[in-house]
């Protein structure tokens, strides 16, 4: 029997003649000639007869079906125009919309919470008629605790593991380690992620080794996909000439390129290790200057609270610089077993409550770095959040994710650990002499903060796996040609999107870091889930950068990947404009 799309669909809805500019979906599979056909019309949300309930669209089978809008957390791509979106129940159900997909000419998409900012799901040219958006968040949220068996492992001993479907959200994922007394040495800041995307891109939080920190079975410095033991994806079976679920393992050669795969592939379900659960203090210091902490340490040898100085000490920091301040927000981590007496502990994740993005047009930029600056020195005191201490979950995630029109950029230098001060000495320098030269033209191009954070590489013997592969497109991919480095120095610079110079200085800020961290002292690349390829129009426009720059941070590695994803996706339903044309995926 064929398989039609049917739908529960209200007559205002299917009515034709409303609006002449109306796309059709013929949502057709297999049907005999005497089964019925749905032709469905849908209407711009701008139409007084449209209705705000979805359109719900079934398989015979149970897939839900729907026609919704699209719009980017980032705001960067906002389409009038719905999208044809389904809710498979299953990696079964996945596998039966590729392959209708794939006959009916259109792209498969994955879709999460869309907490990123690059094209990589959806462009702002996506053709409605051309593109299924597989919702993952609905129903593919399983996780399970599982291991790793001794068999598997160079030490021969068992490392404990959780089985995840690529729906569920991130603080999800990390409530369930909590219940079970496991966790990970770092985590993205936010929990409104599906698992899918922050692999997908080999998203990360803040760790390094402290001085005599030996890392424990089940962590990883590295990016979050580096935590990959063995995952299912749909591929092209060339025998039967269709797609269909493989499992791989860590040890697969191919299986690299999954591992962080920008879009090009579809996972439905991993296996990640992980270790046991621990307890975190996070104690955030708002008095050091930032001539201090962000001190060159050739022309400054004698700073004694530099930044690197805490990463000596404890392995966990970040820092954020409002705009013309004096003095940085620094947060520093440590393993802490018991609580410590000056801490607060606290009950649930997300601490930082307090208003910081100020989008004010009445107020200069640096009126609104010490509006912000001085928001956070009071907000930490009342909310009793300067030095907390709690189950590592609870400290680790501490933004819930903001709805403003924010622009984040997002640059990763791979370096070594003796070159991090070195680094962030040269960024700053750079970053404040661009400030001064526009602001002697009273023009403020970034009116938000500047943000830093450490992390290790994606060092595939981190995980104990035996013949574990290394990520390959992972901005944490350990480069073939510099050994040496062993850190990456992540920045991003957050700016209001209404701020049309900031195209303009985020440009010249990328060229800086490509053209001084190409190799010697460190290697750029980009931070795949931020905004980058910058010219004056904006993010994502820069031929050069995405064809020629980007491809050749990864040496060998690029070529490699796009002929493995080529391999299992020859026909590129998982991919898109952006990917295809622009990065040449």
């Amino acid at each position: 029997m064929g398989k039609v799309f049917t739908s529960c669909v209200s007559s205002a809805r299917l009515s034709y003649s409303i609006i002449s500019t109306a796309f059709v979906f013929l949502l057709i599979h297999d049907a005999p000639t005497n089964s019925l056909a749905l032709e469905y019309t849908p209407l711009s949300d701008k139409s007084e007869n449209s209705s705000s309930s979805p359109t719900n669209i079934s398989l015979h089978e149970g897939i839900e079906f729907s026609f919704e809008p699209y719009r980017s957390w980032g705001q960067g791509i906002d389409l009038e125009n719905p999208l044809l979106v389904a809710y498979p129940r299953s990696s079964e159900e996945i596998v039966e919309l590729v392959n209708w997909a794939r006959k009916n000419g259109r792209n498969v998409r994955p879709r999460g919470y869309k907490h990123s900012y690059p094209p990589l799901t959806i462009t702002k040219d996506t053709d409605p008629a051309k593109v299924v958006l597989v919702d993952l968040t609905k129903y593919l949220t399983n996780l399970e605790m599982t291991s790793i068996p001794p068999e598997d492992t160079v030490t021969n001993e068992t490392i404990r593991a959780v089985r995840a479907e690529t729906g569920a959200s991130w603080q999800d994922l990390v409530t369930h380690l909590e219940k079970n007394n496991a966790g990970i040495a770092h985590s993205i800041i936010i929990g409104d992620a599906s698992v899918g995307g922050v692999l997908a891109i080999g998203a990360h939080g803040a760790a390094i080794p402290a001085k005599g920190e030996t890392l424990k079975p089940g962590f990883s410095f590295g990016s979050l996909s580096n935590l990959i033991a063995a995952f299912k994806a749909v591929v092209f079976d060339p025998e039967t000439k269709k797609y269909e679920l493989k499992s791989f393992s860590r040890s697969d050669p191919d299986s690299n390129v999954f591992l962080a795969h920008v879009g090009r592939a579809f996972l439905t379900e991993v296996t990640l290790i992980v270790g046991e659960n621990y307890n975190l203090r996070c104690k955030s210091i708002v008095d050091i200057p930032a001539e201090e902490l962000f001190a060159d340490p050739d022309t400054n040898p004698n700073a004694t609270r530099t930044f690197v100085s805490f990463l000596d000490e404890t392995g966990r920091a970040d820092v954020q610089w409002y705009q013309f301040t004096k003095n940085p927000w620094l947060k520093v981590w440590s393993i802490e077993p018991t609580k410590p007496s000056s801490c607060f502990e606290v009950g649930g994740p997300y601490n930082y409550q307090f208003p910081v993005n100020i989008n004010d047009p009445t107020k200069t930029v640096p009126e609104l770095g010490e509006i912000a600056y001085n928001n956070v020195v009071a907000g930490l005191a009342s909310r009793n959040a300067s030095d907390v201490w709690g189950p590592s979950k609870n400290i680790l995630l501490y933004s819930n994710g903001s709805s403003s029109p924010i622009t984040y950029g997002g640059t990763v230098v791979l370096t070594s650990r003796d070159k991090i001060q070195k680094v962030l000495s040269m960024v700053i320098t750079f970053f404040t002499s661009l400030n001064e030269e526009y602001a002697q033209k009273s023009v403020y191009p970034i009116d938000y903060y500047i943000k830093f954070r450490v992390t290790g590489l994606d060092f595939a013997n981190e995980t104990l796996i035996k013949d574990a592969t290394q990520t390959v497109l992972s901005p944490l991919s350990p480069p073939q040609d510099y050994p040496h480095f062993n850190v990456a120095f992540w920045m991003n610079t957050f700016t209001h999107r209404n701020n049309s110079l900031g195209s303009q200085f985020m440009k010249r800020f990328e060229e800086f870091y490509y053209d001084t961290f190409n190799g010697e002292i460190g290697l750029a690349r980009p931070e795949w889930s931020k905004s980058w390829a910058y010219t004056d129009e904006g993010p994502f426009t820069n031929t050069k950068m995405l064809k020629e720059i980007i491809p050749s941070r990864f040496g060998s590695d690029w070529e490699w990947a796009k002929s493995i994803l080529n391999k299992y996706d020859p026909e590129r339903v998982f991919s898109n404009s952006f990917l295809e044309d622009s990065l040449q995926l």
